[in-house]
């Protein structure tokens, strides 16, 4: 994912955790209770709208069971993400 604009990077971000949540049959219901946010909020970040914050992206790494090498540049990404809209 580096190399990409941050709004692309969340893009494939949030597709991977799609992938990995439908891979482990983890309800919308679940992860939105797990993460503490609203249906309404999970489902405009998964259409792109808004990005996740960076504590809640870890426990949504660690609820969906990626390794430590996928949570490293689960980080990065975040943290480009960050640095990018905050220089604008």
């Amino acid at each position: 994912m580096t190399g990409t604009s941050p709004t692309v990077a969340n893009w494939e971000l949030m597709l991977r955790i799609r992938s990995r949540a439908d891979d482990q049959g983890l309800k919308t219901s679940t992860i939105v209770k797990a993460l503490d946010v609203s249906q309404q909020y999970w489902s405009a970040l998964n259409r792109g709208r808004g990005t996740l914050a960076e504590d809640k992206l870890k426990d949504l790494l660690s609820l969906l069971e990626f390794d430590a090498e996928e949570r490293e540049e689960f980080a990065c990404t975040a943290r480009h993400r960050e640095r990018s809209t905050s220089v604008r």
